[in-house]
């Protein structure tokens, strides 16, 4: 698989159904502001394979957060794996979140809805 992934083909999963974890590192972004939170290039991914999210629309960003804290000894260093992605507006309106156990992988995300 090449390219970029179509956002329809990346699995949902409802709000409430995630761990609570998750869903107050959503509520302390949105309430710090998204648009304040580190970006995010989307250009992770294996050789040829493509970056992990959807192309987003001219005008709209990529910003992320680290959900929770990492394991001791975690390889991937002090922030962990866990990631939250949002897609935001020039105006900060999010249009959609990514959610990922396993730091920026392709194929690992799953869009909440």
């Amino acid at each position: 698989m090449s390219g970029f992934i179509h956002r329809d083909r990346i699995p949902t999963r409802s709000f409430l159904a995630l761990p609570p974890e998750v869903r107050e590192a959503i509520a302390t972004s949105k309430n710090h502001g998204v648009e304040n939170l580190r970006a995010y290039r989307n250009e992770y991914g294996a050789p040829l394979d493509g970056p992990p999210l959807p192309k987003i629309d001219a005008g709209c960003t990529y910003r992320e957060a680290d959900v929770g804290q990492a394991h001791e000894n975690d390889p991937r260093g002090q922030r962990g794996r866990r990631r939250l992605v949002f897609e935001v507006e020039s105006g900060g309106r999010i249009r959609n979140i990514y959610y990922t156990e396993e730091h920026y992988e392709k194929g690992t995300f799953i869009r909440i809805t």
